[in-house]
C-alpha cells in the first residue's frame, strides 16, 4: 500500500507536463523551473482544498483521499498529453543549454544537485525522529486521520491544534494513501528543492545569469541548517518554500508589467500557504505584503481587482483553520498564553538592537570555545551599553540565558556562518550594485524581513531553524549580487558552501551518514530512537502489557510535552487490532484527564497516582510500569497485565 504514497507526486508530475507548453512559450530558458514553481502552489492549494472538503464530511480516508487525487491527475494528465500531441511549443527545458557555456554556474548547479541527492536518500531511508515531530506534527496527524477530520480535538498539548497545519495537511494525506511514515520526510525535503528553484528564478528575476542563478540555488541548499531539516518532518522549510515563492511572483509583476489574473492567485495562494503553514511567516509576509501593494500600484492597471482576488484566495485557504481557532481560543493564529510565550512584550529601541545582536550570534559560533567566549563577552558588554539584560524575559523565550553554543550537527541549532557574513557584505554589495533599483530593493525587503522578525518574536537558541525563509530570501540577492563580481569570488563562495555544508551531512546527530551506527547500519527502529535509545525497552514493555490487555480504545496523557508518536506507532503496529486513540483533556483546559471510557490509559512524563473519570466515575487502576510510560485500566477490567 505504501506505493500509493506516490499519488500525489503524480499529480504534481502532470500539472508541470500541463503548465510547461505556456510556461515554455513565454519565460523561454526558464519555462521548466517556472512550470514546477507553479505547480508547487497549485498541489499546496489541493491539499488545503481537499483537506477541508473532506473534513467537513467526516470523510478523511484513505478512500475518498486516493479519489481526491486520482481523478484529477487523470484529468490533468489527458489535458497534457493533448497539448503535446497538437505540438505545443516547448523551447528550453531550463538551464541546461546556458550551463554547457558557464563551468563556473555547472559546477554550482552540480553542488546543489549533490546535497539534494544526498538529502533526499536520507530522507527516504530513515524514518522522523525530531522531538518536535513526536511532539505534535505526527500525533495530531494520527488523531485527523482516526476521526476523520481535521476538527480540533481535546488534547494537553496546545501546539497538536493551534499551529498552523499546512505541512501536516501534506503529511496526512501520504500516511493515509501509504499506511506509514515511510513519505513523511519527503515534504520537506520536496520544499528545500522547491525552495533552491524558486530562489534561482527570483535572482534571473533580479538579472542574473545562469551562474547567479545556478549560486542561488547552491547557497540555499547548503544552508547546513535546510540540509538537515529536509531530513524531518518539521515545517521551515515548507515555510521557505511559500516565501520565496511569493517572492518570485512579486518580483514578477515588477518586471513583467502587470498582475495576470493567474498571477494574482498565485500569489494570494503562496500568501496563504506561508501563514497557513507557521505563524512566524508574518514578519516576513508583511514586507512581500508592501512590496506586492508598490508593484501592483504601479504596474497593474486594475490594481483593486488584483488586490481583492490576492486577498479572497489568500483567505480562503486559511479560512478552515482561523476559524477552528477563532472558535477555541479566541485568536485566528494562536491562544493568548502561547502567543505571550513566543512574541516579544516590549518593542523598545534597544530590545530591538538586542534580539538583531542575539538573533545573528546564533550563526556566529565557531569550533573555538575561547573565541566563543570572546564573542559572548562581547554580546554582553554590547547589552551593558544599551541597558537590557542579554537574557531579559520579555525577549526571550522560557528565560533562556544567553550565550553563544556551537552546534553545526544538531538540526534544531546549526548555525549559517557563510551566510552571515554574505548577510553582512550584502550592503556593500548592494552599494556598489546601486544603479539596479530591483537588486536595491531586495536587500532592502531581505533586511526588513530580518529586522522585523527581530522584532516581533522572542529570542531563543533554536531560532535558526526559523531564519530559514529569511536565509534562502538572502541566498537570492546574494547569488545575483556576487554573480557580478570577479569568477574568483564565486568560486570561493561555491567552494565554501560545500565545505560548510559537508559535516552537516556526513555526521549529522539525529541522521549520520558516517559514523557508527550510521543510519545505514541501523534498523528502522534503531534510526527513529536515535536520539532517545533509552525510550526502547519501554516501549516494548508497553506493547508487551497492552497485547494482554488487547484493549479497543487507547487514552494518552501527557505531562508537559513527550514523544506521543512513539507511543502511538508503537501500539498501532504491535496489537494485533490497532486501537482508537481516545483524546485526553481538551484544549480550554489542560488538566491532563481522560473525557471518554478507554481500555487503556498511557501516561508520559507523570507521576503515577490512581486515576479517576469524572464522567462516569470509573476508576483507573495502575497495572505497568514502563518508565517513563505508565500504564492504567478501568477498575472493573480484567487486571491480567498486573505485576
Amino acid at each position: 500500500m505504501w506505493t500509493l504514497g506516490a499519488v500525489p507526486a503524480l499529480f504534481f508530475s502532470v500539472t508541470v507536463a500541463a503548465l510547461l507548453p505556456r510556461r515554455s512559450a513565454e519565460t523561454g530558458a526558464a519555462g521548466l523551473r517556472e512550470s514546477v514553481l507553479t505547480a508547487s502552489v497549485v498541489f499546496g492549494m489541493w491539499v488545503v482544498t481537499g483537506t477541508e472538503a473532506l473534513s467537513y464530511w467526516h470523510a478523511l480516508s484513505p478512500g475518498p483521499v486516493l479519489t481526491w487525487w486520482a481523478v484529477p491527475t487523470a484529468a490533468i494528465g489527458a489535458v497534457a498529453w493533448w497539448s503535446w500531441r497538437r505540438g505545443s511549443p516547448v523551447r528550453r527545458l531550463g538551464m541546461a543549454d546556458a550551463l554547457t557555456h558557464d563551468g563556473l554556474g555547472r559546477w554550482c548547479a552540480g553542488g546543489a544537485v549533490l546535497v539534494l541527492l544526498v538529502t533526499g536518500i536520507v530522507a527516504v531511508v530513515t524514518p522522523p525522529n525530531n522531538f518536535d515531530a513526536h511532539a505534535y506534527h505526527l500525533p495530531r496527524q494520527i488523531y485527523w486521520i482516526q476521526q476523520a477530520s481535521v476538527e480540533h480535538y481535546p488534547t494537553s498539548i496546545l501546539r497538536q491544534i493551534m499551529m498552523p497545519p499546512m505541512a501536516e495537511f501534506v503529511g496526512t494525506h501520504l500516511l493515509l494513501l501509504s499506511g506509514g511514515d515511510h513519505w513523511a520526510n519527503l515534504v520537506q525535503w520536496f520544499s528545500l528543492a522547491m525552495t533552491a528553484l524558486a530562489a534561482s528564478l527570483i535572482a534571473r528575476e533580479l538579472g542574473a545569469g545562469m551562474r547567479g542563478q545556478s549560486l542561488a540555488a547552491l547557497l540555499v541548499v547548503t544552508n547546513p541548517m535546510a540540509a538537515m531539516q529536509a531530513t524531518n518532518t518539521k515545517n521551515d522549510l515548507v515555510l521557505s518554500l511559500w516565501i520565496c515563492a511569493a517572492a518570485y511572483f512579486v518580483v514578477t509583476i515588477w518586471t513583467r508589467h502587470g498582475c495576470t489574473p493567474d498571477r494574482a492567485i498565485l500569489l494570494g495562494a503562496s500568501l496563504g500557504l506561508a501563514l497557513l503553514t507557521k505563524g512566524t511567516a508574518v514578519p516576513y509576509l508583511v514586507p512581500l505584503g508592501l512590496a506586492a501593494g508598490v508593484a501592483i500600484i504601479a504596474r497593474e492597471r486594475r490594481p483593486i481587482a488584483a488586490g481583492i482576488t490576492i486577498g479572497v484566495v489568500a483567505l480562503a485557504l486559511d479560512a478552515g483553520h482561523f476559524a477552528r481557532n477563532l472558535s477555541e481560543f479566541g485568536s485566528p493564529l494562536a491562544s493568548r498564553r502561547i502567543e505571550n510565550r513566543l512574541s516579544n512584550r516590549t518593542f523598545s529601541p534597544a530590545a530591538l538592537a538586542s534580539n538583531l545582536v542575539r538573533n545573528s550570534m546564533l550563526h556566529a559560533g565557531t569550533p573555538s570555545k575561547a573565541l566563543n567566549r570572546a564573542l559572548d563577552a562581547a554580546t554582553i558588554r554590547f547589552h551593558g551599553w544599551i541597558g537590557i539584560d542579554p537574557s531579559d524575559r520579555r525577549t526571550t523565550y522560557s528565560a533562556t540565558p544567553f550565550t553563544i553554543a556551537y552546534a553545526p550537527l544538531d538540526e534544531d541549532r546549526a548555525p549559517s556562518p557563510l551566510h552571515l557574513i554574505l548577510a553582512l557584505a550584502l550592503p556593500l554589495l548592494a552599494w556598489r550594485h546601486r544603479r539596479s533599483p530591483m537588486l536595491v530593493a531586495a536587500t532592502l525587503s531581505t533586511g526588513t524581513a530580518y529586522v522585523l522578525f527581530c522584532a516581533l518574536v522572542k529570542w531563543q537558541p533554536f531560532n535558526a531553524r526559523l531564519h530559514l525563509p529569511v536565509v534562502s530570501l538572502l541566498a537570492a540577492v546574494a547569488g545575483t549580487l556576487a554573480a557580478r563580481e570577479r569568477p574568483i569570488v564565486v568560486a570561493a563562495i561555491a567552494v565554501a558552501a560545500m565545505l560548510v555544508v559537508a559535516p552537516s551531512l556526513l555526521w549529522s546527530r539525529q541522521k549520520p551518514l558516517l559514523g557508527e551506527p550510521s543510519i545505514f547500519t541501523a534498523s528502522w527502529e534503531e534510526n527513529m530512537l536515535r536520539t532517545q535509545r533509552q525510550l526502547h525497552k519501554p516501549l516494548y514493555c508497553t506493547v508487551a502489557a497492552a497485547r494482554r490487555i488487547a484493549p479497543q480504545s487507547v487514552g494518552i496523557i501527557v505531562f508537559g510535552e513527550g514523544r506521543e508518536y512513539l507511543v502511538q506507532r508503537a501500539l498501532l503496529r504491535g496489537l494485533e487490532r490497532p486501537p482508537r486513540f481516545v483524546p485526553s483533556s481538551t484544549g480550554r483546559d489542560i488538566r491532563p484527564r481522560p473525557l471518554e471510557a478507554a481500555d487503556l490509559i498511557v501516561q508520559i512524563n507523570g507521576p503515577s497516582p490512581e486515576l479517576q473519570r469524572e464522567p462516569q466515575g470509573a476508576a483507573y487502576v495502575l497495572v505497568k510500569r514502563c518508565s517513563p510510560f505508565v500504564l492504567y485500566v478501568p477498575l472493573r477490567a480484567k487486571t491480567a497485565a498486573a505485576e
